[in-house]
């Protein structure tokens, strides 16, 4: 049984779901701080706003975080023997990867919630477009575990 949970298929179909649960997460906050927030301003001169600076270096700096964790953690997968045991790694590396982009969209909502300025939810719909674009494939997950001819084939035969 413990074969056929972590097998490449499930493995997949699981980073897909918690992909898509943290996507949705934040789309649905940052909605409902919309709907109920009073009179939305888009401004960027509020000079004693310091949101205004560290809200888009934290998104900046997550994105760069995750990029740079994740290449990381590639490396020290893509020296694993088994199919098996790259793919658990890469799951973890993909979770650290959207964490780190989640918790700047998540205070960027945070922030907006308390000044209903429009420029921080900008910065979560750009921070949500940037998660979705990692969604987890089958041809990306091959690509970045840089497979060998064996594994390959395996990852091909239980995907499909």
């Amino acid at each position: 049984m413990s074969e056929k949970v972590k097998s490449p298929k499930n493995i997949l179909k699981t980073l897909n779901t918690i992909h898509y649960g943290y996507s949705i997460a934040v789309l649905v906050f940052a909605t409902f701080s919309f709907l109920i927030s009073d009179h939305t301003i888009m401004s960027f001169n509020d000079s004693n706003d310091l949101f205004l600076y560290l809200a888009p270096l934290f998104a900046v700096g997550g994105i760069l975080a995750s990029v740079f964790i994740f290449k990381t953690q590639l490396k020290r997968i893509n020296e694993k023997e088994t199919l098996e045991e790259k793919l658990i790694a890469y799951q973890t590396s993909h979770l650290i990867r959207i964490a780190l982009i989640e918790g700047p969209a998540f205070l960027s909502i945070v922030i907006f919630m308390t000044s209903n300025n429009l420029f921080y939810l900008t910065i979560t719909f750009l921070l949500l477009a940037y998660l979705l674009s990692l969604r987890p494939t089958s041809d990306r997950i091959k690509q970045d575990l840089n497979l060998n001819f064996q594994q390959e084939k395996e990852f091909r035969k239980t995907i499909q």
